[in-house]
Parts: C-alpha cells; sequence; structure tokens
C-alpha cells in the first residue's frame, strides 16, 4: 500500500510492459496468445520524475519464457528510486515478474516481486493452486501465507485493451481493465480507461498514432499517453509524478545528488502559525483542487464563498452527538489484514502488555499513543510495510508509527484506522507537509490521534486528505495551495 509520508510509488500503466513490432511466425495462428505476444513482446525504459527532476528510472519487457517446462508469457518489471528526506537517503529498488499462460484466456500462473528499501528485502510470491492464489510473503528469514482468489487479470483483457485503442473510440468513452498487487488485501484493483483524444507524433522516427487516455484507479486520476500496441510513452499524476519513455542508458542517469522528497512535495503557506500543538482553530483559502473533493466531518468544514473555496479546521473535540458503527463496521476496523498484522501473537501480547485491563476506548487509545511515540525512535530511512517489520526496526516516520497505533488499537479491541493528509511545520519557512495519523472510534464517535506527535485530538492544522488506501489526494499534488485567513491559538 502506497502509503503517506513514504515515498509515493509510481502507477506506471505499463500493461504488461513494452512493446516492439516483431511479427509471428507463419506457422503459428494468428488468433493466438503466442502470436499476440510476439507481436508486443519488447523491452522500454522510463526516466522517473518529481516535478521535472528525475529520481530514478525503470525497466519494462514482455517476452516468452518457459515455467514448469512449459511455453508462457512473461512480463518484468525493475525499478530504481533514490531520493533524500529530511537528511535520510532512501533507495528503493523492485524486481517484479508475472508469467501468463497461453491457454484459455491467459490467466496469472505465478507473480513474484522482489522489493528492497536501504537493503532490507522483501520477497512476495503468488502461485495459482487450481482455483485458488497462494501468497507467501518472506519478510527477515519470517514467512507468511495466504489464500485468495485467483486474479482477475490476463493476457485476453490486455488484448482487448489494445483493440480499444485501436479503433479510436469517442472521446469519452471507458474501458475497464485490472491490475495485481500481492501486498494489498484486495490483490485485484480495478482500472478504467477514457479515451480523450488522438494525435500523430514521429517516434523512432516513424510517424506513431499516440492515444491521451486518462486511467481511474483506486480514486487517483492517471493521464497517459499511449502507442497503438499499449505501450505508454508517458504518464503523469497531479502536478508532481511523471514517467517519460526514454533510451535506456538516458533512463538511468540520475543526478549526483538526490532531490529532497519532502521540500518538493509539501505545500507552503503565506503565514507562520508557530507551534502547531497550540492551534485551536484555522481558517484559509484553498485553490488547485480541481474535482477533488476534501473530506469534511465535525472538526473539518469545506463551503463556498463568494466563488473562494474556504477551509474551516478546528482542534478535534468531542461532538456530544452518538454515532455508532454497525456491527460490519466494527468487524471491518478490527481485522486483521496483510499489512495491520493484529492476529500476529507478537502484536497481541504488546497490545496487552501496553493496554493492561484498561477497557475505556479513549484511555487504551492513550496509552496506545504514548507508548509508540515514546518507544519508536524516530527516523526517516525505516520504511516497512507490516506491523512485525515495524517492530522489528522499531523505528520509523508517521506512517510506521501510524500503522502500529492502529495494529495495536485493533488487536486491544478498538476499532481504528489509518488517515493521510498534511500538517503544518516550520523548517525555516512555514509549509504544510505531507503526513499520516490515526482515527479510533470511541463507541461514540471517531477520534483522532497522531503517535507521532504524541497528540490525542489533534490540532487545526492537520488536514485530512484520505483513509485506508484512498489514492485521489494524488490528484492535487503540485496543485493545491493555501493561503491563511485566520487562526487561533492557546
Amino acid at each position: 500500500m502506497v502509503r503517506i509520508c513514504g515515498f509515493v510509488l509510481f502507477p506506471l500503466l505499463l500493461g504488461l510492459g513494452a512493446r516492439a513490432d516483431d511479427k509471428p511466425a507463419k506457422e503459428i495462428d494468428k488468433t493466438s496468445l503466442k502470436a499476440y505476444i510476439l507481436k508486443t513482446q519488447g523491452r522500454q525504459a522510463y526516466g522517473l520524475y518529481i516535478q521535472n527532476k528525475k529520481i530514478g528510472w525503470m525497466i519494462s519487457e514482455t517476452k516468452l519464457a518457459q515455467l514448469d517446462n512449459k511455453e508462457v508469457a512473461l512480463s518484468a518489471e525493475e525499478f530504481y528510486v533514490k531520493v533524500n528526506r529530511d537528511g535520510d537517503d532512501l533507495v528503493m529498488e523492485s524486481k517484479g515478474s508475472t508469467w501468463f499462460s497461453l491457454e484459455g484466456d491467459g490467466e496469472v500462473l505465478r507473480i513474484e516481486d522482489r522489493s528492497k528499501q536501504n537493503k532490507r528485502e522483501t520477497l512476495r510470491t503468488g502461485v495459482r493452486k487450481g482455483k485458488e492464489f497462494v501468497i507467501s510473503t518472506n519478510q527477515k528469514g519470517r514467512t507468511t501465507e495466504r489464500t485468495v482468489a485467483l486474479p482477475k487479470k490476463n493476457l485476453v483483457l490486455s488484448r482487448k485493451l489494445d483493440s480499444w485503442l485501436e479503433s479510436t473510440p469517442k472521446k469519452g468513452e471507458q474501458f475497464e481493465s485490472w491490475s495485481t498487487s500481492l501486498e494489498d488485501e484486495e490483490i485485484d484493483t480495478k482500472e478504467v480507461y477514457t479515451f480523450l483524444s488522438k494525435k500523430k507524433v514521429v517516434w523512432g522516427g516513424v510517424p506513431t498514432d499516440i492515444y491521451h487516455v486518462n486511467v481511474l484507479s483506486k480514486g487517483a486520476n492517471y493521464d497517459a499517453d499511449i502507442k497503438p500496441d499499449g505501450t505508454p510513452i508517458r504518464g503523469k499524476v497531479g502536478g508532481f509524478l511523471e514517467m517519460r519513455a526514454e533510451p535506456e542508458a538516458t533512463a538511468k542517469q540520475l543526478d549526483s545528488k538526490p532531490i529532497d522528497l519532502m521540500a518538493l512535495s509539501s505545500i507552503e503557506v503565506d503565514r507562520n502559525l508557530g507551534n502547531a500543538h497550540r492551534v485551536t482553530a484555522l481558517t484559509m483559502e484553498v485553490t488547485g483542487l480541481g474535482d477533488y473533493k476534501l473530506p469534511s466531518s465535525h472538526r473539518q468544514q469545506v463551503r463556498t464563498e463568494k466563488g473562494k473555496t474556504v477551509l474551516e479546521l478546528k482542534e478535534d473535540f468531542r461532538t456530544g452527538k452518538t454515532e455508532g458503527l454497525t456491527a460490519k463496521q466494527r468487524a471491518f476496523y478490527l481485522k486483521a489484514t496483510p499489512t495491520v498484522q493484529t492476529d500476529a501473537e507478537k502484536v497481541k501480547k504488546l497490545a496487552q502488555k501496553v493496554v493492561g485491563d484498561e477497557k475505556d476506548p479513549v484511555k487504551v487509545a492513550r496509552k496506545i499513543k504514548t507508548w509508540v511515540y515514546r518507544n519508536l525512535r524516530k527516523s526517516m530511512a525505516a520504511n516497512a510495510s507490516t506491523t512485525l517489520e515495524v517492530l522489528d526496526n522499531m523505528a520509523g516516520d508517521c506512517t510506521e508509527h501510524t500503522l502500529l497505533f492502529v495494529s495495536l488499537a485493533r488487536a486491544a479491541g478498538v476499532p481504528a484506522r489509518e488517515v493521510g493528509g498534511v500538517a503544518f511545520v516550520n523548517v525555516g519557512r512555514p509549509i504544510f507537509g505531507w503526513h499520516a495519523w490515526a482515527e479510533f472510534h470511541d463507541g461514540e464517535q471517531w477520534v483522532t490521534a497522531d503517535p507521532t506527535w504524541d497528540e490525542l485530538y489533534v490540532d487545526a492544522t492537520h488536514i485530512k486528505f484520505s483513509e485506508g488506501d484512498d489514492m485521489a489526494w494524488l490528484n492535487v499534488l503540485g496543485h493545491v495551495k493555501f493561503k491563511v485567513v485566520k487562526f487561533d491559538k492557546k
């Protein structure tokens, strides 16, 4: 899961990978999946950019291969990213491979995803076994396993997407596809392609049709320029993240000094709010939201005034109203997931140790918040994607603090969820930096807790953009701006 405060992974829209113009052999059925792969196989490199500054590269390749002595299609991706966050270098590397059958619908047979962050390696493997897909995850010698439904992506669907593009749909027409992630609880994510326009450019010295499409996935909108065979040559999210097709040698040329990710991604503001913990109320004008709708709650209200978007924030408080959870909702916010490992014995024992016999949800949350704040070392270079990883490292940034808080709260019987957005900090200049914190249900309402900054009932500078795996906030990166109207302090 992408996660706020960590580096945002590029949704590269690569489908099955890079394509070339090799023609299938004459003896091969032109309608077969093997012929489709022979026609579309190839290798392509991409430079990865944040606001026109290169931070990494990616290589994508599709070809025929062997798996268990059978001919299959292989889609492989490799990427490398190096950035700096608040003085700490963060290096991210990943190699992923997906094997597809050349029979039937070309279903996924096997997936391997090996990722490394600052030398910490995770290996995820998914294998088709009958009508089920078994996913194994190995981190620091610890292996976990789960069984899910078969992935929805397949070669036939990819070929249909290519054919849809080649048919030059009318503006606004849509096509639904699927992507797969072994890390997510729900491994399938729907992608909705909307056709926008067609143009002809000279690509590789050859006049080539290029299709401009928008892809909607988990709320995030990705704009992409795609060749008729499905190969993207450019992809962009908001005004911030971009991938560009480049020669491989060019793609791998990075600046000698990593860029400061936090400095580039933060939102500057026109006034210094001072100590954020003391801000009890804040009103600002917001621009650059486009179609994105900020979440509203008892402490965060959005209104339109004289054609301007006005955001009103308050320090969190009890409303005096009861807004209970249904049994289904309560179960959802208490359950264990591949990331929030509340069912792990180590997590359950720690929750019992921290909470003791306390039953009041607010007092339970306060104990957990304080323990996480005091015991996790603050570090921007100790990224972790699971609760057990956080406990292995006993360090991390806001995402790790929040993940551990939510995991311990759920293990203690308190419904909790991760949320993300921005919060005010002064780093030589006043900014709102991307941040993560938590919400827990106290039996009557949702209450906020920030275990990174030791706050229960967060201050008025916390601006919520998302919860869970909703990525709609990516759409405003590089666009949104704040202007302070007024604020109150205690």
